[in-house]
């Protein structure tokens, strides 16, 4: 460990992003080749907030593409 960050080595692989309905069924799906986290962030939590706790996962890739799921087109 230097300067309080962790040595980490990064391992490049391949990633699906899945939106699902409320039925449970797939609503839309992209596929990512070569897929690293750039970032994460998160907002403050707090006991006595009424805001909702979010996180933010910011990903670099080397491809994006769009899967057509059952009754959409691209």
């Amino acid at each position: 460990m230097i300067g309080g960050k962790t040595d980490a080595i990064a391992k490049v692989s391949d990633a699906s992003l899945v939106l699902y309905k409320q039925d449970g069924s797939e609503g839309a799906r992209w596929n990512l080749r070569d897929c690293l986290p750039a970032k994460y962030t998160t907002t403050q939590a707090s006991s006595d907030a009424t805001d909702l706790f979010k996180e933010t996962i910011e990903i670099s890739h080397s491809g994006l593409q769009k899967v057509p799921t059952l009754g959409t087109t691209i």
